[in-house]
């Protein structure tokens, strides 16, 4: 005889785990999507003021969520993460005020027919920054999904010609790929070493910027190492750029390095090059795969590195994962900003010329009013109005703390 135990929820869940900024169910506001554990709510952004329009309650946890445009519409679709590893596109139905679900995704079988280790609770979503594609990945197990049928480009481009900078912007777009209601979207299911065949225990995987097809960076440590056995391996975290053909699931390698710090943890892509962030240092790569700069933010910090360093170890800045950030191009200026799991915040001074880079520091942020006094752990952050030089509202939560609206001047 089995148990049955019914239940009801007495709460809703209150912890802000996801957002993102978009157009999901009116063309008339900005509006600010936020995701809590099973609960997607949905604010209208007016005056600086968020007031609640529409909330929906999900039979699973959401895991990521994100905006791709919609075909011959103002509105957009969301792609939504849910348990190990399942994507969902939804749209905003505006006649019955509901969702309605144009696709699913299922990879957790699949994910662990290929695994030969145990996979991930949670898989992670990355977006295609010309929304072209969006990937699922745990651990080393990928899932490629082709938003539409990639008609942008020319066939007759030359295929050398991979990478655009911000002084020249490709000019074989002319439409920005969009969801079609209806449209059979097949995904590519894949282990990371199909990509190339050196990767192993991937550490992180982000769409890199101002490519003119969809393309790729992996961090990755082939050889696993930690603090205890680093005399006797070294570094050995590598960091590859390659170019896909979501189609075929094949790949072109443009960019990589190896001897990387092995407490690198995340790659931040920027408009012409990536930051990998690490506990101990940042380190400035540009798109061809060239190691500029290092930052190093404190006493523990690997002095071995090959390539130009900024000491900044007298701070003693340590940036756990995990970290939130949130980057922008404004006036050709890269905008970066960190947080860290006690709430500190830190603005990446970024300048360069073409793709040579000129300046590349970090600063702590002095927050005023002890704003984030009882703030801890991050989960997430949102511009809810248009970056500027002078200042702009961002929408941060928390996992410990309320979520909260700040202006940053």
């Amino acid at each position: 005889v089995r148990n049955m135990n019914v239940f009801d929820d007495v709460l809703d869940a209150t912890v802000v785990s996801h957002s993102a900024v978009g157009h999901f169910t009116t063309a008339h506001f900005s509006e600010l999507l936020v995701a809590r554990t099973n609960v997607l709510s949905v604010y209208h952004a007016i005056n600086e003021k968020l007031a609640l329009a529409h909330e929906f309650k999900l039979h699973a946890e959401i895991t990521d969520i994100a905006l791709v445009p919609q075909q011959n519409s103002e509105l957009q679709c969301m792609l939504l993460g849910t348990g190990a590893a399942k994507l969902s596109l939804v749209r905003f139905d505006t006649q019955s005020q509901t969702l309605e679900t144009l696709s699913l995704h299922y990879y957790e079988d699949k994910f662990k027919e290929m695994s030969i280790t145990e996979i991930a609770a949670r898989s992670k979503l990355r977006m295609e920054p010309s929304n072209r594609c969006a990937m699922l990945f745990n651990n080393d197990c990928l899932a490629i999904l082709p938003l539409t049928p990639d008609e942008t480009e020319e066939e007759e481009q030359d295929d050398d010609n991979l990478y655009t900078s911000n002084n020249k912007r490709q000019k074989t777009v002319s439409t920005t790929p969009s969801i079609t209601p209806g449209e059979h979207l097949k995904s590519s299911v894949m282990m990371a070493s199909q990509l190339h065949s050196d990767v192993k225990n991937t550490i992180d995987v982000q769409f890199l910027q101002s490519f003119n097809k969809p393309t790729v960076g992996l961090l990755y440590q082939p050889k696993l190492a930690w603090c205890g056995n680093e005399k006797v391996v070294s570094n050995t975290t590598k960091f590859t750029v390659l170019t896909l053909d979501v189609e075929t699931g094949k790949s072109t390698k443009i960019g990589h390095n190896e001897n990387l710090p092995n407490d690198l943890h995340t790659i931040i892509p920027l408009s012409n090059a990536s930051v990998l962030v690490g506990t101990n240092e940042l380190i400035y790569v540009d798109n061809t795969g060239a190691l500029q700069c290092a930052i190093l933010l404190n006493s523990y910090a690997a002095k071995n590195i090959s390539t130009r360093i900024v000491d900044k170890s007298s701070s003693q800045t340590f940036l756990n994962e995990p970290i939130v950030w949130y980057s922008e191009c404004v006036n050709n200026r890269e905008f970066l900003l960190l947080m860290d799991q006690n709430g500190e915040m830190y603005n990446v001074e970024l300048a360069s010329e073409g793709r040579l880079l000129k300046n590349f520091d970090v600063e702590k942020l002095a927050i005023v009013n002890e704003t984030f006094k009882h703030n801890y752990n991050p989960t997430c952050i949102s511009a809810l109005t248009p970056l500027s030089l002078k200042s702009f509202n961002l929408f941060i939560g928390f996992n410990s703390g309320d979520s909260l609206v700040v202006k940053l001047n």
